[in-house]
């Protein structure tokens, strides 16, 4: 099901994380037509690659180029993470659910649909406020509100959101203690504090974080990945024990996966 690890109350090393394989049983559809349309464009995309290289022994940087940003606009659209099955499965064991930057609430129908129960929320456009510098946008980065954000304040995100996705920030983690808290990719590009604020607001025992971790990541932009800040990683590191990892499928540049984190005993 993707892989699942121990290791006791001292937990895993989170610096190097061994993510499982990608096996093929994991892409298997099963009704999830965002997992469909990842296989149909990475097969379009591979396939126009290697035919590119088997004639002219070069790719196009422009096309990869386009590639990547359709990739991007995919996400945008559905979510920055890709489910399966197995991942899906994985996240059921540990409802009650409150997923926060819900997006547009792909997953949590998702879940919805096969018997969790889940809470979820999003703000209904993009807030500068959360993506300030100092420690709290990006591990000490010092980047100025706004400064390399991907949007602008006000400015909507994602599409069109599903019934099941309710108007709600981190204040809501605050609300739902007895619950599971999901987070995914809620630090755009690694930098921000809306993660850190979720995590902050939280006063239960289970994390389930979606996306990069330092140590699991190509490093595009920084060795902690693109999908939580540093310094929101060296707070879940240090109150809490990874106790399970489930590898996702990944759009091109990413390395995608669900952690569950249980809080440490005093």
């Amino acid at each position: 099901d993707g892989g699942s690890e121990g290791g006791g109350e001292g937990g895993v090393a989170a610096l190097e994380p061994a993510l499982p394989s990608l096996e093929p049983s994991l892409l298997r559809d099963a009704g999830l037509p965002y997992l469909s349309l990842y296989k149909s464009k990475v097969a379009l995309w591979g396939g126009y690659l290697l035919a590119q290289w088997g004639v002219a022994r070069a790719l196009s940087l422009d096309e990869t180029a386009t590639m990547a940003q359709e990739a991007a606009d995919l996400r945008n659209a559905h979510a920055w993470s890709i489910p399966t099955s197995a991942a899906l499965a994985a996240m059921c064991r540990h409802s009650p659910l409150v997923e926060l930057a819900a997006g547009n609430g792909l997953w949590a129908k998702a879940l919805l649909e096969r018997g969790a129960d889940v809470l979820a929320f999003d703000t209904e456009a993009w807030q500068l406020s959360f993506a300030a510098g100092g420690g709290a946008a990006g591990g000490g980065e010092g980047t100025a509100a706004g400064e390399g954000a991907p949007f602008t304040e006000g400015e909507a995100l994602m599409g069109a959101r599903e019934a099941c996705v309710e108007q709600g920030g981190p204040e809501a983690a605050a609300a739902h203690p007895d619950r599971a808290l999901v987070l995914m990719w809620p630090d755009y590009g690694g930098r921000g504090s809306y993660g850190l604020a979720c995590l902050r607001a939280y006063r239960g025992d289970r994390l389930l974080l979606v996306g990069e971790w330092r140590g699991a990541t190509f490093g595009r932009r920084s060795e902690s990945g693109e999908s939580f800040s540093a310094e929101f990683q060296r707070e879940v590191e240090a109150g809490f024990v990874r106790e399970e990892l489930h590898r996702l499928p990944t759009w091109p540049g990413s390395l995608d996966h669900v952690a569950v984190w249980r809080r440490r005993r005093a």
